[in-house]
């Protein structure tokens, strides 16, 4: 006889129990975040696994079901409204959103000459920060899965200390609770709903408030607002995902790459000498060294029709990467 592999329904008294576990999880979550004294851990804990034990009977049999890294979030943090990366293979961000004016960020008189658009290979990155939450929840059918996307965009000076133009004009009470990793509980920028979407697309990190660091320290010297910043942002890093740099590296996923072969793809495409204005970033992973960022150095009067190839600074810039000859591009999934 087949064996009945129908999912359990747990009667409505288990249904209330479960909410009221969720519910108490929830309040201590955002008492604790508002400086509050936490709930008895007598409570929370009982809570805890009221909830999770309801997670594993609606899954199956609670002998044989595992309860995945993406279920516990669930339980133990605090709902919020922020958008969240999609898995919607068909949403494509576009270079600049339709319901943002084109160029917004030019026309900016800076004294600063330089930008430096930091790029992360997001599958190699989860390897090192596997509990964060774009990381464990991230896809094959993600946009990150497959691109390059937003870690930041730095104003440079010129002399490649990416630290020297930072914190602009910013209270000393938000850089001390910027290096303390508190992040999103920073002042809301007032992002557009058009910027913000497109944003937690191409930045998953922003799952975790990097949009909220990223800009205390490296937008406040940009001498745009929020706004036109994270315009111009998303504006890049869309642009740079529609190279066909971006697709050798993708076609490369799950296999070994030669340094020169990126940098002579970079140059085929952008022009000779493009390849002094890329650094190949990589990390050393449980032995393997991986890929994880890109480098990029562009000029700082970025026009909304240029090509990204046309970008480029007139100066010469010494590239500073620390992948060594042959490295790993990594594909979705912790410990692959």
């Amino acid at each position: 006889m087949p064996k009945d592999t129908s999912k359990p329904h747990l009667p409505a008294k288990s249904w209330i129990v479960a909410i009221v576990a969720i519910l108490v999880l929830s309040i201590n979550f955002v008492v604790t975040q508002l400086g509050g004294e936490p709930l008895p851990e007598s409570l929370t804990g009982t809570a805890k696994e009221v909830a999770t034990t309801s997670i594993l009977e609606l899954g199956g049999d609670s002998e044989t079901h595992e309860l995945t890294a993406t279920q516990v979030p669930q339980v133990t943090e605090a709902p919020t409204t922020r958008p969240t990366p999609t898995s919607d293979t068909d949403t494509t961000p576009t270079a600049a959103p339709a319901t943002v004016e084109d160029g917004i960020w030019e026309g900016v008189d800076a004294d600063f000459p330089l930008y430096v658009l930091a790029l992360s290979w997001q599958p190699a990155f989860c390897e090192t920060r596997p509990d964060k939450e774009e990381c464990f929840t991230q896809t094959e059918g993600r946009f990150d899965a497959t691109n390059f996307v937003l870690h930041g965009l730095w104003p440079d000076d010129g002399d490649r200390d990416f630290n020297d133009t930072v914190y602009c004009a910013v209270s000393q009470g938000l850089v001390q609770q910027d290096k303390d990793g508190d992040w999103c509980d920073m002042p809301d920028m007032g992002l557009s709903g058009a910027v913000e979407t497109d944003l937690f697309v191409l930045m998953p990190g922003a799952t975790s408030c990097l949009h909220d660091h990223e800009w205390i320290k490296h937008g406040t010297c940009s001498e745009l607002t929020p706004e036109a910043y994270y315009a111009l942002s998303n504006h890049l890093t869309a642009l740079f995902s529609r190279s066909d740099f971006n697709a050798y590296v993708a076609e490369r996923i799950g296999a070994e790459v030669q340094r020169n072969d990126l940098l002579d793809r970079f140059e085929a495409e952008f022009g000779p000498g493009s390849d002094q204005y890329l650094s190949l970033q990589c990390d050393d992973v449980a032995g393997t060294s991986m890929l994880t960022e890109l480098y990029i150095t562009l000029r700082q009067d970025i026009d909304a029709e240029h090509s990204f190839g046309e970008l480029f600074p007139d100066r010469d810039i010494r590239p500073q990467g620390s992948c060594p000859r042959v490295f790993w591009i990594d594909e979705v999934g912790l410990g692959n």
